[in-house]
């Protein structure tokens, strides 16, 4: 895959992709220091207080704290949110802030993965005049159905079936964020591809279902979900491996979201280092 042209368009997509993934991650992180510090004021707090006690006087927003108003009861909404409601709200808070996570960044990867696809169909065609008719017929008629179609998904599995040499990259190397992928080997199935592939699900899962585990996801990816669990905890990460049940939320820690980011970066550094990037945006 070469091409003046071409690498220079996967070169740009790879650095969009890099620059969406900062912005999550530091999003992420950001918000991460925040919700512990509310935590934090509230630890020792009467949680019947109202929430304002958390405040120094000059800090106390009128404006901010009069519409944050308290949960229904029995006795009806109070006029003030508690310490209490706070928390409850805080602990909300943080689970949909995972779910945002890998939300934006598998819809990153998507992103890339149409824009490289496109990019390098394009290095394909130019990089040999003598490509078999039905060769290069099958790349413009891709190339073709991605442009007209922004809507539709281009998976890791149709690019790889598009460009093979792919396959071998993405199905044996690690979803571990490494500078050098094609030296470090996948664990068994928990692989770049498969484990890029299940964020991307796990995306769906959350956008279409509530984040209900459906019988089809789990059929397709239950034993993968604990797998890379299981896998990272063998690693030495601090986690307790959670399954998946059907009609049950997908369970979400920190650590997951982190996972989503490593390894959707990672899936974006192989497609990158195949069209002849360096690995670094």
């Amino acid at each position: 895959m070469q091409g003046a042209a071409s690498a220079s368009a996967t070169q740009l997509a790879f650095k969009a992709f890099a620059t969406r993934h900062e912005a999550v991650n530091r999003w992420f992180r950001s918000t991460e220091i925040s919700y512990r510090l509310g935590r934090m004021l509230a630890q020792g707090q009467d949680s019947a207080f109202p929430v304002k006690a958390l405040f120094a006087h000059d800090f106390r927003r009128s404006d901010v704290l009069k519409q944050y108003r308290g949960r229904f009861s029995e006795s009806g909404r109070t006029p003030q949110a508690s310490i209490a409601d706070f928390l409850l709200d805080l602990r909300d808070a943080w689970g949909a802030l995972l779910e945002s996570v890998i939300v934006q960044e598998a819809g990153a990867l998507e992103m890339f993965i149409r824009e490289w696809a496109l990019a390098a169909i394009q290095e394909a065609l130019l990089a040999s005049k003598s490509l078999p008719k039905d060769r290069k017929s099958e790349l413009e008629s891709v190339a073709h159905e991605i442009r007209i179609e922004p809507y539709r998904t281009v998976s890791l599995t149709r690019v790889a079936r598009l460009f093979p040499t792919l396959q071998e990259a993405l199905n044996s190397t690690t979803y571990l964020r490494s500078k050098r992928p094609f030296l470090s080997p996948a664990t068994g199935d928990v692989t770049c591809r498969s484990v890029a592939d299940l964020w991307r699900e796990v995306r769906n899962l959350i956008l279409h279902h509530d984040r209900l585990v459906h019988q089809k996801f789990y059929e397709n990816y239950a034993g993968l979900w604990l797998a890379l669990q299981k896998e990272s905890r063998n690693r030495g990460a601090m986690l307790v491996p959670r399954a998946c049940y059907v009609g049950h939320p997908l369970p979400l820690v920190a650590r997951h979201a982190v996972f989503c980011l490593t390894s959707c970066y990672q899936a974006a550094v192989v497609l990158h280092i195949a069209a002849g990037g360096s690995g670094e945006a």
